[in-house]
Parts: C-alpha cells; sequence; structure tokens
C-alpha cells in the first residue's frame, strides 16, 4: 500500500472542499441579499401637452414622466416590460386633498424600460382623455374650477389640478425571470398650462 491516497481520503477531501465552496457561495449570497435596498418611484413632471375647458367639455393631452431610482449595485438590474396606470382627477380644495377620483382614463407604457444599478431611471406615460358634462360632471365641473377662465392662481400666480397617477400592474424581470409588482399611487399637482 505505496498510496498515500485512499478512497477514504479522497472522499473526506472533496466533501471538504465542497463544504467549503457551499459556505463561501452561501456568505456571498447573503452578503447580496442584505445589501438590497428597496428602489424609489415617483413621478419626475407632468404637465398637459394640450388642454381644452368649456362649460360642457374637457379635453386633454397629459404627459407624465416617471422615474425609478435603483439605488442598488450589480447585480441588481431590470426591465420594465409592462406598466398600466389609470389616470384620475383628484378635488385638491377637499379636506383630504382626494375628494372623488375621477377617472380621466387610462395608459400604457408605450415600450421597456431598462432600469440598470445605481441608476435613476425615467419613461413617459400619455394619456389622451375626452370629457364631457354628459358622462363625467365632476371631472368636468373641476377642471372648469382649477384650470377655466374664472380659475384662482396659486399664490405663484400659477393654475393647476391635482391628479392621481394609480399604477395597476407593473410587471418587471430579472435574472429571466418575470413578477408582477404591487400597485402603486401617485398624487401630484400640475400646472393646468400647456
Amino acid at each position: 500500500m505505496g498510496s498515500c491516497c485512499t478512497t477514504k481520503r479522497c472522499l473526506i477531501s472533496c466533501g471538504c472542499c465542497c463544504c467549503g465552496t457551499l459556505i463561501i457561495l452561501g456568505i456571498i449570497i447573503a452578503i447580496v441579499v442584505t445589501s438590497f435596498k428597496e428602489p424609489d418611484a415617483g413621478v419626475k413632471s407632468a404637465q398637459f401637452k394640450t388642454m381644452m375647458v368649456s362649460k360642457d367639455s374637457v379635453d386633454i393631452e397629459l404627459v407624465m414622466k416617471l422615474y425609478l431610482n435603483n439605488p442598488n449595485g450589480p447585480p441588481f438590474r431590470a426591465t420594465i416590460t409592462d406598466l398600466e396606470a389609470d389616470v384620475y382627477s383628484l378635488d385638491k380644495l377637499a379636506a383630504n386633498k382626494i375628494g372623488t377620483p375621477e377617472k380621466l382614463g387610462n395608459t400604457v407604457l408605450p415600450k421597456s424600460v431598462e432600469v440598470l444599478p445605481k441608476t435613476e431611471s425615467i419613461f413617459d406615460l400619455n394619456l389622451i382623455a375626452e370629457l364631457t358634462a354628459a358622462e363625467s360632471p365632476t371631472a368636468v365641473s373641476r377642471f372648469n374650477r382649477d384650470c377655466g377662465l374664472l380659475a384662482e392662481k396659486n399664490k405663484k400666480g400659477v393654475k393647476e389640478t391635482m391628479v392621481r397617477i394609480h399604477v395597476t400592474k407593473l410587471v418587471a424581470e430579472a435574472l429571466n425571470q418575470a413578477a408582477t409588482l404591487p400597485e402603486i399611487t401617485f398624487d401630484t399637482l400640475i400646472p393646468c398650462d400647456t
């Protein structure tokens, strides 16, 4: 028996190497997972591209820029593949600054958005809505009050109205896995000027 490597020694050595590798891999995964920070999202800007307000109707085109700030480094990256949102008119003069939300319409993400590590990704949503006093009396009245000819301006001399962007569907893909994320709501004041 001149061989120093027996089957028993090889198995013990191989087992130790595998255990050591698994422990190191577990530590690396634990470090990566515990270093994850939740991304921040919000409304970068929102403005009316067009707005026509009369006592009987409101025609608007609203351009909204949303952002997603990813504070994480590699390997935390994703692609937003699908986004749907409902847009509502809110009552800025209500006690809770919301009142009864009145749906203006819905919008979808026109193309996928890549969310890279340690970056802020900005994407556009557009809404075109034609409202009539017969179908949406509260929303038309609210737009007349906030943005019409007799509307009051704020301290900065600007007429503005309040809207809610309610993201109802958000699908992101990371590491070849798609995940549907929770709904998100953003309330924001928008200048009536186009």
